[in-house]
């Protein structure tokens, strides 16, 4: 290659960076952006709660005194990477609500303590939940959660402490909300 082509090749280009508007920059980074948070889910990298925001899981619950004793399904989805919408469906037991996880948005962490409120029916009595508790998601989607909940049941003006665990799979999903 003569200095010649190379000096022309290099006038276009510079040519075309420095006629370029900044609209164009801004696409330009947008795309690159997009398609770097891709290369990290392939990879495993970036926050699990962004790259596997729908998750399903079994748990098991039970207060101080043994009584009562559930098995439950969640169904949960991040809104974002710190706000999660939990759904308990049930026969003895039901709740729904949210729960607040401390991380950043960029954090690759994989594990993260939580609170949140949950408003829900046991046995035909209407309840507030509030748990407190770590979950982790691994970079292939194993899910698992253990926390300690205060069991707020209305009608009766009675507290219990409830200790929980669950465990369960993330899943992708694109286009929903990240």
């Amino acid at each position: 290659m003569s200095l010649k082509t190379l000096s022309a090749g290099l006038g276009i280009t510079f040519g075309f960076l420095f006629c370029m508007p900044a609209s164009g920059w801004q696409d330009i980074e947008r795309d690159s952006l997009s398609v770097e948070k891709e290369q990290y889910a392939i990879q495993g990298r970036g926050n699990p709660r962004i790259i596997r925001p729908f998750g399903a899981h079994m748990g098991y619950a039970t207060t101080l005194l043994g009584d009562p004793q559930f098995l439950m399904l969640k169904i949960n989805y991040f809104i974002i990477p710190q706000i999660e919408i939990e759904i308990n469906p049930g026969f003895k037991y039901s709740s729904a609500g949210v729960k607040f996880h401390l991380n950043l948005s960029e954090s690759e962490c994989i594990l993260t303590p939580y609170t949140g409120a949950l408003l829900g029916m046991e046995r035909g009595t209407a309840i507030i939940q509030v748990p407190v508790g770590i979950q982790l998601i691994s970079r292939k989607g194993f899910s698992t959660s253990l926390d300690c909940t205060e069991l707020i049941y209305l009608e009766y003006n009675r507290f219990e402490l409830m200790f929980e665990i669950s465990a369960g799979w993330r899943f992708r999903c694109k286009n929903l909300s990240h």
